[in-house]
């Protein structure tokens, strides 16, 4: 699958497919967490056609089991009592397979799932060909304290910064503020299972205000020259002239938000979860 194709396909379970194989030649891994989250939004689009109470309860345990707050026996003695969708949802070794079979069922209850499916799946995963990382501050190193002052012959015998005097720090985003945000938006969800776009768009702002940028520069490097951004004289090809740069596809994200459910790949970015 190329990059055009995972941005336009109407087919979840080939996506399925082309996460797993992905993941299998180590060019883009999916967690279990996610493929489980993936599937608990799926339920919680057809809540309505999941009208047994032990099914709606699997559905919850199974979120909380994906974030580490229930036990694999509790999620899976619910789960196996279950005779409706959320069934599906019994945890295993291979959460793509979960995923995949409850898209088979689904698609027996609502054939009109798929396309809703889809889009979930994008807003879970993000585009595994861009994938969007956090820039973290540098720091002295601990260890060596920037000058090879440590046990070992050379600077680069230090396992902390291998030489360079630095270490990554934390993500100057990331203030309370916008972390405060950003836990309570996860936590505190709306009555149908959604986070609330209000929410996100204000943490959107919050990031804004922390430092990060609403146009990501071209890598091409390009410059504005009379009104058009250019490279060596040419049309820069990856703004195409206008801009010097694109939307910053986490604020964009956050922006555009729709039905959007636990798993939602700027918030887990955020919040450090995969």
């Amino acid at each position: 699958m190329t990059e055009h194709e995972w941005l336009t396909s109407a087919e979840p379970a080939a996506m399925l497919e082309f996460l797993r194989a992905a993941a299998g030649i180590n060019f883009y891994h999916v967690s279990d967490r996610k493929l489980r989250l993936f599937a608990c939004a799926c339920c919680h689009t057809v809540w309505h056609l999941i009208t047994d109470e032990r099914s709606r309860r699997a559905v919850e345990v199974a979120e909380l089991f994906a974030d580490g707050k229930a036990t694999k026996e509790e999620t899976f003695h619910l789960a196996s009592s279950c005779t409706t969708i959320a069934r599906c949802l019994m945890p295993s070794w291979d959460a793509s397979e979960e995923a995949r079979m409850f898209l088979e069922t689904a698609h027996m209850h609502n054939s009109a799932i798929l396309p809703v499916c889809v889009a979930l799946l994008r807003d879970i995963i993000g585009n595994p060909f861009r994938p969007v990382t956090l820039p973290c501050e540098k720091r002295k190193c601990g260890r060596c304290k920037g000058d090879g002052d440590h046990l070992g012959t050379y600077p680069w015998d230090c396992s902390n910064c291998h030489g360079t005097g630095e270490v990554d720090g934390d993500c100057p985003w990331l203030t309370d503020t916008v972390v405060g945000l950003v836990r309570a938006a996860y936590e505190e969800r709306q009555p149908d299972g959604t986070i609330d776009p209000d929410r996100l768009a204000i943490l959107a702002d919050a990031l804004e205000d922390a430092g990060c940028p609403s146009l990501i520069p071209c890598e091409t490097g390009c410059k504005k020259v009379n009104g058009t951004y250019r490279v060596n004289g040419e049309i820069c090809p990856s703004c195409y002239g206008s801009s010097g740069g694109t939307e910053n596809p986490l604020l964009m994200a956050l922006r555009d938000a729709g039905q959007v459910f636990r798993g939602f790949w700027p918030m887990d970015l955020l919040l450090g979860k995969n």
